[in-house]
């Protein structure tokens, strides 16, 4: 009797386990075909050129959409990007000035006034893996923090404000991109290209 009881919960615990295993097989199954369906349907999504994940050229460079920015990676280097470089051909902006490359930005510091955070932020990851240090800093004594260096054009100084025409300038040491609070990040990456010696 005993043995037929064993015999009868060993089958059953069998039966058990049997059922256990096919119902995570079943999930399992489910769970991966769903993974399978987001990667294709992402897939699809991310091919529209200017949405998140997105890719795009300018000048023989591929640029990819990260959803703030654009990533673009240039002599080795990843560079941020503010616009889509599909913008980039636009050219209704002045040019003023003999420009140095990046080779000026090498160990030595460089001094940033603007009053665009993020494209000031932009500049600091881009131009920070040449530079000695990067620091804020004014161009004019009025309106200046006080615990913010006043720079002239002796220095490495990159200068960010809001103008009525839109214009990327180099007097001496002094960068000026000047324009519309909507044509700024479009001047910035287009500076940057110019000093990474993409746009000549």
């Amino acid at each position: 009797m005993r043995l037929m009881k064993k015999l009868s919960t060993k089958a059953e615990q069998k039966k058990r386990e049997k059922r256990n295993n096919l119902i995570i097989g079943i999930v399992m199954i489910f769970v991966l075909t769903l993974s399978v369906l987001g990667i294709v349907v992402n897939s699809f999504n991310s091919k529209g050129e200017g949405e998140q994940g997105g890719i795009d050229s300018y000048k023989g460079i591929t640029f990819v959409d990260q959803g703030v920015y654009w990533n673009a990676s240039i002599g080795g280097y990843s560079f941020l990007f503010a616009t889509n470089p599909a913008n980039l051909s636009n050219s209704n902006f002045k040019e003023t000035g003999n420009f140095s490359d990046i080779r000026s930005y090498f160990g030595k510091p460089l001094y940033i006034s603007s009053d665009v955070p993020y494209l000031e932020s932009m500049i600091k990851y881009n131009f920070g893996k040449f530079a000695q240090r990067i620091q804020s800093a004014c161009y004019k004594e009025e309106g200046c923090p006080e615990n913010v260096p006043i720079k002239t054009c002796a220095d490495n100084l990159i200068i960010v404000e809001e103008s009525n025409s839109s214009e990327i300038s180099q007097i001496d040491n002094c960068v000026f991109i000047r324009g519309a609070s909507e044509d700024l990040p479009f001047l910035v990456d287009k500076y940057t290209l110019k000093v990474l010696g993409v746009d000549n």
